[in-house]
């Protein structure tokens, strides 16, 4: 059984606060996975939200949601990565099953035993976001990375079945 933790902050934060934030946790309690990147809020008392809210994804690539990528695994005993995002943090028995080195657009840095994994820019303290035709190769590059540890959640009822799959393989092939 695992716990769960889930923070949001305002989109005037700073990634490296952000990486900041996660190297602090992952000093003081023990990480199995940890990610951060951009996520859709849902009105849960709006009755039609959910749906137009996930539909919505199939043109947002880099967005994951409660709908689509969180909730069938917060209740399964399953356990991977559902997606690659922005940064992650990985445990080295997650770690193990990378089948490949770490690309060098990615950056990755083991503390303690595990990995902080991210696609951000490093030309400054503040680690801005990439442009988005770099986010585009990188979220590729890190798809692949993460292939064997990639775990599908169940399709969301507000789906259809071949947007699902789609979704599912978004960052296989990267269009423009």
């Amino acid at each position: 059984m695992y716990s769960y933790l889930y923070f949001q902050f305002p989109l005037d934060v700073e990634w490296s606060t952000v990486y900041q934030f996660m190297e602090y946790v992952n000093s003081k309690l023990t990480i199995r996975y940890a990610r951060a990147g951009y996520e859709m809020a849902f009105n849960d008392l709006c009755p039609k939200a959910s749906g137009y809210g996930v539909r919505a994804l199939n043109q947002l690539k880099y967005v994951n949601s409660e709908y689509t990528e969180w909730d069938d695994l917060r209740l399964s005993t399953r356990f991977g990565v559902p997606c690659p995002n922005f940064i992650q943090i990985l445990c080295s028995e997650l770690t193990q099953k990378m089948a490949s080195e770490i690309p060098d657009e990615l950056h990755g840095k083991l503390v303690n035993t595990n990995l902080f994994l991210d696609i951000l820019d490093r030309k400054s303290e503040k680690m801005p976001e990439p442009a988005l035709e770099q986010i585009k190769s990188r979220y590729q590059k890190l798809y692949w990375l993460l292939k064997p540890l990639l775990v599908s959640p169940e399709r969301s009822m507000f789906m259809k079945k071949e947007d699902w799959e789609k979704r599912l393989r978004r960052f296989e092939e990267i269009q423009s």
